[in-house]
């Protein structure tokens, strides 16, 4: 699994995060909402494969509660991954930082996919059943193909209130 944060007050990550929950299914992705306990949000981060923190608005800044989930998953030894607009982050060695270009629409959209495609390879090492057989998208693929669309979609929205 999967557990998104994102800073308090980037309405626009919360937004995306959500979206992905919706789209990949809370067994798979799980978005820590906002006013959680500390003992609700350590104990999905425990169950986590890897903890994302999506930060979506260059405005933004890292809250006192993301920023002890951030320390919480770094405690407990999981993978962090950062997603942030280039030059908001600086590179530190205990996170995987991905950074895009915020006026680039299809930018944060191939980031997150890559990055939700590389965790889900990680999580599974069984060999195919029949290699004979031809390989299609499954439903995971599709399921986050739908969810780059998604993205996009907002993104373009948001850009479009915007102006």
């Amino acid at each position: 699994m999967v557990v998104i944060i994102y800073p308090k007050d980037d309405f626009d990550a919360a937004q995306i995060a959500f979206q992905i929950q919706m789209m990949l299914g809370p067994d798979r992705v799980f978005v820590i909402p906002k006013g959680w306990t500390d003992n609700r949000a350590l104990e999905r981060i425990r169950k986590a494969h890897f903890v994302l923190l999506l930060m979506v608005d260059k405005g933004a800044v890292l809250d006192e509660l993301t920023a002890r989930e951030l320390e919480v998953a770094k405690v407990l030894g999981k993978r962090v991954v950062i997603v942030a607009p280039k030059g908001k982050v600086q590179r530190q060695g205990w996170f995987d930082l991905y950074e895009f270009d915020p006026s680039s629409q299809e930018d944060l959209a191939r980031k997150l996919d890559d990055i939700l495609r590389r965790g889900r390879h990680t999580e599974s090492t069984a060999p195919a059943r029949n290699p004979r057989k031809p390989q299609g998208p499954d439903g995971r693929a599709k399921a986050i193909i739908y969810a780059y669309f998604l993205v996009m979609m907002l993104l373009l929205g948001h850009l479009m209130n915007e102006n």
